[in-house]
């Protein structure tokens, strides 16, 4: 679990699991969840849909899904991103979600 929280912590990903075969190690780098760090069983699994919640609860405004939402947003874009690259979007994405100025300086 410790690697998989080191490369999260790079990569900027809210949610680790590990696994040993029987079980799965969840971590939630949000901080939302109660406990943060828990044992779940083959079948607990989080859905899809479970997980974006979680997200959006750990990382958006209430504007959130609208930009999220946009046609733009699912467009992945061109190129290859690496991955500083992708979070440096995502983090630009979610300040606006928050209503906040984004700049560039120099």
């Amino acid at each position: 679990m410790q690697q998989a929280l080191a490369y999260a912590a790079t990569l900027d990903v809210p949610f680790v699991f590990s696994s040993n075969g029987d079980g799965f190690l969840f971590h939630d780098r949000t901080g939302r969840s109660t406990p943060i760090e828990r044992t779940l069983a083959l079948d607990e699994f989080p859905s899809p849909d479970d997980l974006w919640a979680r997200y959006r609860r750990g990382r958006h405004h209430e504007r959130g899904d609208k930009v999220v939402g946009s046609p733009t947003m699912r467009t992945p874009p061109a190129g290859n991103c690496d991955y500083y690259q992708r979070i440096a979007i995502q983090r630009t994405v979610e300040a606006v979600a928050r209503g906040q100025r984004v700049s560039c300086s120099q």
